[in-house]
């Protein structure tokens, strides 16, 4: 690999001032694909400019690219492992997901979550809507419907109103603070401008709420 000195460097930073940016890296790191793309963009282009995003900014990138006005549908699967402690005791719980819309489909909306541990009822949750009309439906560990709802909702309505879908469709840009990788590959940590009383009532409206 050939080093360049500060002259050069200078040179194409000034080169390089007006053009867009072909190659955006971001909370995902730099991967195969991404050094494919490198090399072909160079290869077609001999100068680029690449762009570095935090965790935060590829975050916003990648939920505008999944939810945005110009986005006509979505599906994306989730997983909620919840732990609550208190006095040395550990409640667990695990939520697994999909949910899906279409803006052109007859089914706008879908949404089966299949719960487990003592947080959670156990059993899944399933959630249809077709024009302005929402079914919630919920059936135990035996296939037993256990609760059937029908209401009607607005023709923007494209998503529930639980905890993991706040991050995604509610929390506005202002209210994600930043977002830090864990120790486990592929799992973000959020910290939103909520306090914390604001957070346990967010948790104690929708950790068990009936969908």
């Amino acid at each position: 690999m050939i080093e360049l000195n500060s002259k050069q460097r200078k040179f194409l930073e000034k080169e390089a001032h007006g053009l867009s940016p072909i190659v955006i890296i971001g909370g995902g790191g730099i991967s195969e694909g991404l050094i494919e793309m490198v090399n072909n963009s160079l290869f077609h282009h001999e100068l680029i400019k690449i762009k570095f995003n935090d965790y935060k900014e590829a975050f916003k990138y990648s939920r505008n690219k999944t939810i945005g006005d110009q986005i006509t549908g979505y599906e994306y699967d989730y997983t909620i492992d919840a732990v609550v402690s208190y006095s040395g005791l550990s409640l667990k719980g695990n939520t697994t997901g999909n949910s899906k819309y279409s803006k052109n489909n007859k089914v706008q909306f879908y949404d089966v979550h299949t719960n487990s541990g003592v947080l959670f009822i156990d059993g899944s949750k399933y959630q249809i809507k077709s024009g302005t009309t929402l079914q919630k439906l919920s059936i135990n560990e035996k296939n037993e419907i256990t609760k059937f709802l029908s209401e009607e909702v607005g023709e923007d309505y494209k998503f529930d109103s639980s905890c993991f879908a706040k991050p995604l469709f509610e929390y506005s840009d202002d209210k994600l603070k930043s977002i830090e990788s864990t120790s486990i590959p592929n799992e973000y940590k959020l910290n939103t401008s909520f306090n914390v009383s604001t957070a346990i009532s967010i948790l104690g409206n929708y950790l068990n709420h009936p969908i």
